[in-house]
C-alpha cells in the first residue's frame, strides 16, 4: 500500500496537470458556474447538518426516557433516589 501511494505521488509530480482542481473551481470567481457550487456545496452541508442534530437528538432523547423509566422501575421496586444512584453508578450501598 505504501509502494502505491509513493508512486501516486511521483506521478502526480512527474504529470501535475492532473492534479489541478476541475474548471468549476479553477475557474473565475465571478462566474455562475461557480455561484451554483457553492450554492450546492452550502446546500449539502445544511443537510448533513441536520441529519447529524437530528440523529444526536435521537440519541438525547433515548438518554433520558430510558433514565426516566430506570427511576419508575427504581420507584415501583422501593429503592429511594439516593440507592438508585449509587446502584447506578456500580457502587455499593
Amino acid at each position: 500500500m505504501r509502494a502505491f501511494a509513493v508512486l501516486l505521488l511521483i506521478g502526480l509530480v512527474w504529470y501535475p496537470r492532473a492534479a489541478m482542481a476541475c474548471a468549476t473551481c479553477y475557474g473565475t470567481a465571478d462566474a455562475p458556474q461557480t455561484h451554483a457550487m457553492n450554492a450546492a456545496i452550502f446546500s449539502l452541508l445544511g443537510v448533513i447538518a441536520a441529519v447529524l442534530s437530528l440523529f444526536a437528538t435521537f440519541f438525547v432523547y433515548l438518554m433520558v426516557r430510558a433514565r426516566s423509566t430506570a427511576m419508575d422501575n427504581s420507584a415501583a421496586l422501593g429503592i429511594g433516589q439516593r440507592e438508585y444512584r449509587s446502584t447506578a453508578r456500580g457502587e455499593r450501598p
